[in-house]
């Protein structure tokens, strides 16, 4: 009791000790003495700063009770963020409902793994690509938007998380030695459009941060990755331009933090 500041229980919560919450009265220990969660999300959020409790949106209602989630809140500041910050679920493709694993239990990450492995034609590493394909699929959706499990879909060479991946491999790959710029009087209107582009990373990252999700990061992957691909085959790479190069080392440098921040690996070989 003197973690918190509680009081008997009435009607429905005879017997037990509540506290006073924002929308009511919470049950902080039961009629046997046993402690709630809500004593424990209560009892931390005194005790430990920064905080915050990231759990499935299905928990919102607990939060709402406890004064620790907001549904509006200035995303601009991170002091006004709240402190629950709710996932989505990951959904069947077919049926709608929550994903499960091939033994009926709550699907996890291993299993997920597993699923998009046994789909990719063998490469190097399929284990790490396959992570990369799940880590943009599940980061590209707002954080508590739920989100359909589509193997299928996502091992296609053209979606996303596929592409991210061999974009930079290729693209790696091919470009020589940095060297840096001579002079800005060697950059095209294609090369600024790219180093441009580039330059809008520190703007997505802050976003990103501010609101505690990565969707922002994940779709700036893709986007670069597009615009990276598509300047590949317009020039050669190999004793081509020195500027071409350059722009093509910024760009892939970019995307390789971008990967990174959204805890993809930046590979070499696919």
């Amino acid at each position: 009791e003197h973690l918190l500041e509680t009081k008997p229980g009435e009607d429905k919560y005879e017997g037990c000790r509540v506290w006073e919450g924002p929308r009511g009265s919470v049950v902080v220990y039961r009629s046997d003495g046993t402690p709630t969660y809500a004593l424990h999300d209560l009892v931390f959020a005194r005790k430990v700063a920064p905080h915050y409790y990231v759990t499935g949106e299905e928990q919102k209602e607990h939060f709402l009770n406890l004064g620790l989630h907001s549904d509006k809140y200035d995303v601009s500041n991170i002091f006004d963020t709240p402190k629950h910050l709710p996932l989505g679920l990951v959904l069947d493709p077919v049926t709608g409902k929550k994903m499960k694993s091939r033994d009926g239990n709550a699907l996890s990450a291993d299993d997920a793994l597993d699923m998009v492995v046994e789909k990719l034609d063998v490469t190097p590493e399929p284990e790490k690509l396959a992570w990369n394909v799940l880590a943009w699929n599940f980061l590209h959706v707002s954080r508590s938007q739920s989100i359909k499990f589509d193997v299928e879909e996502w091992t296609k060479p053209e979606s996303p998380g596929m592409y991210i991946s061999y974009t930079y491999a290729r693209t790696k790959a091919a470009l020589p030695d940095f060297t840096p710029l001579k002079s800005r009087d060697e950059l095209t209107d294609d090369d600024v459009d790219l180093l441009g582009f580039t330059s809008y990373f520190t703007y997505w990252h802050k976003l990103a941060f501010d609101r505690r999700d990565l969707s922002t990061i994940a779709h700036f992957a893709h986007e670069l990755a597009r615009k990276i691909g598509n300047r590949y085959h317009k020039e050669r790479i190999v004793d081509g331009r020195p500027a071409f190069a350059y722009t093509l080392h910024q760009a892939t440098f970019t995307l390789r933090q971008a990967m990174e921040f959204l805890s993809m690996f930046p590979l070499e070989k696919v």
